[in-house]
């Protein structure tokens, strides 16, 4: 899997969001969240901000490695909490 649409997986699942929701908010389709998360779909540079910005991150943060200390960190209050 591509390190960055991994990331995007991981910040997706952290946030609570499934794949419906984020291609909601994001205006695209279930099956290209689907196909990018799993390496068979690109995403534009238009489409990874719309995706950060739905997951209030910076475009660069799907970038950064553990290796350059900026992993993400989502505090109590930021958590979304599913009923």
């Amino acid at each position: 899997m591509d390190p960055v649409t991994e990331k995007i997986r991981t910040i997706r699942i952290a946030k609570g969001l499934n794949m419906r929701e984020l291609a909601e908010k994001v205006g695209c389709s279930t099956p290209f969240i689907s196909q990018m998360e799993n390496g068979k779909a690109s995403p534009s540079i238009a489409t990874l901000k719309k995706i950060a910005t739905v997951l209030g991150v910076r475009v660069v943060d799907f970038f950064m490695t553990e290796k350059n200390g900026n992993d993400i960190i989502l505090r109590k209050e930021q958590r979304i909490h599913m009923k």
